[in-house]
């Protein structure tokens, strides 16, 4: 079981999204949080697998949640869940150590295989996204 954690500042997003991974049968979201900082906390306490966050957001950014976690040395993935599909925020993510990105716009079965993905250890990036994978920044 993929034990995932969902931060968005957006009330209705959290419950929407976790109510339709909870439907997986291999993915759990074990909590929500609004902002980057109560993340934080909770990556700590409950050790999610897999934090999907989004990038703007009260307190810490996505980004910088990304950031945090990957300095901190916790083994928690990250995945950025935006609207945003410049690329300037996807480079952003993975060189903040994130480890797929998916744009709102996707479905929710695009999103339970990027947090399989990444789970696994592999990256993740929306197919849509006219971005190369090999033009990414490595994660840190």
């Amino acid at each position: 079981m993929i034990r995932v954690l969902l931060a968005d500042d957006h009330e209705i997003v959290r419950q929407g999204v976790a109510a339709l991974l909870n439907l997986e049968p291999d993915i759990q979201v074990i909590g929500g949080a609004s902002g980057g900082e109560q993340a934080l906390d909770m990556v700590y306490k409950l050790m999610p697998d897999v934090l999907v966050t989004d990038i703007e957001m009260p307190g810490y950014s996505g980004i910088r949640l990304c950031r945090e976690i990957r300095s901190r040395g916790l083994a928690t993935k990250c995945i950025v869940l935006s609207m945003h599909s410049a690329e300037e925020y996807v480079h952003g993510a993975f060189r903040a150590g994130a480890g797929g990105y998916v744009t709102k716009e996707r479905s929710v079965e695009q999103l339970a295989d990027a947090i399989r993905t990444v789970a696994r250890g592999k990256r993740y990036l929306s197919p849509h996204l006219p971005i190369v994978f090999s033009s990414l920044p490595q994660p840190c």
